[in-house]
């Protein structure tokens, strides 16, 4: 077990050993692996010398689990969405607008048309 303070908000947390051996496992080559404050999520830098000097020695270290594959986007793509998303909430808006001011005399910015004459 291991005892750590968070530099940002004076937090004291304990990681177990089973924490600490996913922590080595995870940092691979690494010279520091990077853990959140529970409670404010900083990052602490936490020196892999340090977590592996609190293992056993007979310890197994877990398989650390695998990373998510990145998304691929292309950004045509994103941007024609944002248009069409764009488009149809814009014209929704101002129609429903359009129709309020006609019913009710007003222009759309609410303030009163002229009365027509005839």
């Amino acid at each position: 077990m291991m005892q750590v303070r968070c530099q940002r908000c004076g937090w004291v947390f304990t990681m177990s050993r089973d924490s600490i051996g996913l922590a080595v496992a995870e940092a691979g080559q690494n010279e520091h692996y990077l853990a959140d404050c529970p409670k404010c999520r900083h990052g602490i830098k936490i020196r892999v010398d340090d977590l592996r000097r609190r293992l056993p020695a007979d310890y197994v270290l877990p398989v650390p689990p695998p990373k998510p594959a990145p998304i691929h986007v292309k950004k045509e793509e994103v941007k024609n969405e944002e248009v069409r998303n764009g488009a149809e909430a814009g014209s929704g808006d101002r129609d429903q607008a359009q129709a309020r001011a006609e019913d009710t005399g007003q222009d759309e910015a609410g303030s009163n048309l002229p009365a027509e004459r005839g």
